[in-house]
């Protein structure tokens, strides 16, 4: 128990913090009275609410001549007896002024204001490819899952936000990733809103329409729901430097669409089988996502057209014309703290990254120079000595 006390002449007064939840009060009388000229005495801040104040006298009234504020506070011990009425209190110590008392009381008094609670953002920036490349690293599953885990754990969550700059890329790891967003979503009973910045297109427009809903810039580029595949023929090319192709298969469709042979009927027939499943799963996404919010005939949603911000607002591939840090702004308030979740680019990509390949690199460039730095200054070969001019 913690007592807040008052500076007196004749007696030290302070408040027991919680004497009206005593059923009988509390008395402390100190182990040799016979010394103590003018017992103190602790009353509560209000008494007139209390049926029988809690009397409490300090261990040592005796070794006090002064008690300033800033000291810390003593304990003192409680036991069960009787004492005097609030009347009778309040008339032995007509210095005790409940008023002052919660005055001081508010003084020393801390209110933790409430977390407004942390809006998650994360950027995906880049073209949509799964690769190894410790620097530039490309948008897939692989290089920004844990990234996507670490923002829906963040503590006091009230939404994750996703900024987009993407024209897209391959359609396998914008599904990968644009699920990924949703479950963890789902799991945690969360709200996701997306961004598109210059350019949401093809496989970033798939991304985007893992969020609850889609802002954009009115200058932002937005949809492109199509899906292309492009090759070479470079059977002419080969010719002309008289190099002739080889090949063995087992399976007489195993080398459809080779770009060192002349296109055939079956390979284009081929190619345009599996565009067109990959663009219904792509359509069938976004009707999943946008429902009855898409305005336009599907005719032209899904031509592979787009549109700029306005244009995409217009046709139901966005929700708004909006910025994020606004829109935080407006939806959760100004005190609201946002994490970003970036990628590592650069330096802090080859030896932070995490990947086998970066940190193979990093131990290369280290390991280079030392080798080096040893070789010029510790060697003794004359090609590092260096000539003092006269």
């Amino acid at each position: 128990m913690r007592l807040l006390p008052l500076i007196s002449t004749s007696r030290l007064v302070v408040t027991h913090p919680k004497a009206h939840l005593i059923s009988s009060p509390s008395v402390v009388t100190h182990p040799k009275p016979h010394l103590i000229s003018s017992p103190s005495v602790v009353t509560h801040p209000k008494p007139h609410l209390i049926s029988s104040p809690s009397v409490v006298t300090h261990p040592k009234p005796h070794g006090l001549t002064q008690l300033r504020l800033n000291q810390p506070s003593f304990h003192v011990t409680r036991s069960l007896a009787t004492a005097s009425t609030s009347n009778d209190t309040k008339s032995d110590n007509p210095e005790v002024k409940p008023s002052i008392l919660s005055k001081l009381a508010k003084l020393f008094r801390f209110e933790r204001k409430p977390p407004a609670g942390v809006v998650s953002v994360i950027r995906f920036s880049g073209s949509i490819a799964d690769n190894s490349e410790p620097i530039g690293q490309s948008i897939s599953l692989r290089t920004f899952n844990k990234r996507i885990e670490t923002a829906f754990e963040v503590k006091n969550l009230k939404a994750v936000c996703l900024q987009i700059n993407s024209p897209g890329g391959s359609p396998v790891q914008s599904e990968l990733v644009a699920k990924r967003i949703q479950s963890l979503a789902s799991e945690k009973e969360l709200k996701v809103y997306a961004f598109v910045e210059d350019v949401g297109a093809s496989g970033g427009y798939f991304i985007a329409c893992a969020a609850n809903e889609i802002y954009a810039s009115e200058s932002s580029i937005v949809g492109s729901i199509g899906v292309v595949s492009f090759r070479f023929g470079l059977q002419d090319v080969i010719k002309r430097f008289g190099i002739e192709p080889r090949f063995q298969t087992a399976g007489e469709n195993k080398l459809l669409n080779d770009p060192f042979s002349a296109e055939t009927e079956k390979g284009v027939a081929k190619t345009e089988e599996t565009l067109a499943a990959l663009h219904q799963h792509f359509i069938s996404f976004v009707k999943g996502s946008r429902g009855e919010r898409l305005k336009a005939e599907e005719s032209l949603l899904f031509s592979g057209e787009f549109w700029t911000g306005k244009g995409a607002l217009e046709v139901g591939l966005i929700d708004g014309l909006d910025d994020m840090h606004s829109f935080i702004r407006k939806q959760f308030g100004k005190d609201v703290k946002v994490k970003e979740f970036k990628k590592k680019t650069g330096l802090q990509a080859i030896l932070g990254g995490g990947d086998a390949a970066a940190q193979t690199m990093a131990q290369v460039v280290v390991s280079e120079f030392y080798e080096e730095f040893e070789r010029r200054f510790f060697s003794r070969d004359p090609r590092n000595e260096f000539k003092m001019k006269s």
